[in-house]
């Protein structure tokens, strides 16, 4: 079997049903890698779910063996990065990224444990973010290097596991097809 990269665009439930309609075409004990951290099944016990690609893995969660193919840390920054951007950029307001920091400080133990994590999983997504604004680096150079951190991450796990087919999206999908010999790339709606 071809190892194959399938570029996923987030588009809806149609990628769905054309991801799983094309894994039961193939054998069971398929070898896959997503783009999903290690801390996949904490996350989603949090309920931080992943769309798509988290219902992807999950559907064939047991039917063989699943690789995840991100760093936590390294999207952890990069999630920050975007929210810089997106004020350097002028899409977002610096102070509302400081009034949110604010309200997620504000830690309540007696919420439920599932609210307790995304509020401290959002503190520290805008609290690295102002931290990267007040750097004086170059935010749109650091996230671009985000990128090719994560993408140079992945190529590393998909080498090291070598899943015979890999769910990422459109744009890795793309990149990392021009980095790895034996991986044809293809679009999740041309399956």
């Amino acid at each position: 079997m071809v190892k194959i990269i399938i570029g996923l665009n987030y588009e809806g439930n149609q990628e769905i049903t054309k991801s799983i309609q094309f894994l039961e075409q193939h054998s069971d004990n398929l070898s896959l890698g997503f783009e999903l951290t290690e801390r996949y099944e904490e996350h989603k016990r949090n309920f931080l779910g992943f769309p798509i690609i988290g219902d992807i893995a999950d559907y064939f969660s047991g039917k063989g063996k699943i690789f995840f193919l991100e760093d936590e840390s390294l999207v952890v920054e990069y999630r920050a990065l975007e929210i810089a951007l997106a004020v350097t950029e002028g899409r977002c307001e610096r102070n509302k990224i400081e009034i949110l920091k604010d309200q997620y400080s504000r830690f309540q133990p007696y919420h439920p444990p599932e609210e307790v994590y995304l509020q401290h999983l959002l503190f520290t997504r805008y609290e690295q973010a102002l931290s990267f604004l007040n750097s004086g680096k170059d935010v749109k150079k650091l996230h671009e290097e985000s990128i090719m951190e994560r993408r140079a991450f992945m190529r590393d796990k998909i080498v090291e596991h070598n899943p015979q087919i890999v769910f990422v999206s459109s744009a890795h999908a793309k990149k990392l097809e021009e980095g790895l010999t034996g991986y044809v790339m293809k679009d999740v709606n041309f399956l």
